[in-house]
């Protein structure tokens, strides 16, 4: 058999007590309170995180993009530059022929004034003896003093013919001699 025993609580205590127990609830109730506003809290900032982890994704994504266009671009501007070194390549290779051109005019257009002079010597020439300062003599007076001293017309034409034909020649040899054969490169020719 048990045997209870009476224990006599003062009134003071269970006063106590039961402030103390009202606090105790007070604070559970409070930390309770604390603890759904930490839980909230931490809901939208896990709502946050994962929304800044689906921007980063959607920023890592257009990154990836923008390297992709980056790398596109390089490329197309190593091409530009190529086709630009090939055009500046083309451009120095014709202004070199121009320039060989033009020397090559200039020469030419020299060897022309060089014929010219030439041919203005001969023309000179052709102007020396004008028929107001030396007539034309009659052949066949000319052949009747000739026969007389034994010389023939013919060998006196023909040594004049020789003589203006010498002097033609000298002038075009030394044309030619200061203006050698060449071709439209301007390289020598052999005759």
């Amino acid at each position: 058999m048990q045997t209870y025993r009476a224990i006599l609580i003062d009134p003071d205590d269970v006063k106590a007590m039961k402030t103390d127990l009202i606090d105790k609830t007070n604070q559970v109730d409070k930390l309770s309170n604390e603890n759904a506003l930490l839980r909230s809290q931490l809901a939208g900032k896990e709502i946050l995180l994962q929304q800044a982890e689906a921007r980063i994704a959607e920023l890592e994504a257009e990154l990836d993009q923008a390297n992709k266009t980056a790398d596109k671009w390089a490329d197309e501007l190593e091409r530009a530059n190529k086709t630009t070194d090939m055009w500046a390549n083309a451009c120095n290779t014709a202004i070199s022929q121009r320039e060989a051109a033009e020397a090559r005019i200039a020469e030419l257009e020299r060897e022309n004034e060089n014929i010219h002079d030439v041919l203005q010597d001969i023309r000179n020439w052709t102007n020396a003896y004008p028929l107001d300062v030396f007539p034309e003599p009659d052949p066949s007076q000319v052949r009747e003093l000739l026969a007389v001293g034994g010389i023939t017309l013919d060998c006196v034409s023909a040594s004049y013919m020789r003589h203006v034909l010498n002097g033609v020649k000298s002038i075009i040899d030394n044309c030619l001699d200061n203006f050698p054969r060449q071709n439209v490169l301007g390289e020598r020719k052999e005759d």
